[in-house]
């Protein structure tokens, strides 16, 4: 199949009864979201080896606790790879554990939590 960037390409046609269940549920997701815990902001700095498998390593944290970073920087240093994790949570002891966990892998010589430096 060759498709031109010219082009609009349809994949399927638009059905309205899916348009919108697609609507009740953003409004499902509004009142969830009104009843449900304040979120607060964090950040987390680590530094760790500069090896292919560090960043997935530290992604894979953040997924297997259903976060997923509002700001992600990664640089490398001479010897390291610096990565500073900006994210959403509800709950002050799975950012202890999260810490904990990010602290324990192999790839990571340190990992802090950045406090005070968050503006809303």
């Amino acid at each position: 199949m060759k498709v031109s960037f010219d082009e609009r390409v349809v994949l399927c046609p638009a059905d309205p009864d899916m348009m919108q269940d697609n609507a009740d549920m953003q409004d499902n997701d509004a009142d969830r979201a009104e009843k449900g815990p304040a979120l607060q902001r964090g950040m987390i700095a680590l530094r760790g080896a500069y090896h292919p498998e560090t960043l997935p390593r530290v992604l894979a944290l953040f997924a297997q606790r259903s976060l997923v970073p509002t700001q992600l920087n990664a640089r490398r240093t001479e010897e390291h790879l610096v990565i500073d994790i900006e994210f959403e949570h509800s709950d002050e002891a799975l950012v202890d554990t999260l810490l904990g966990k990010l602290r324990a892998l192999f790839l990571v010589e340190r990992a802090m939590q950045v406090e005070g430096l968050l503006t809303d």
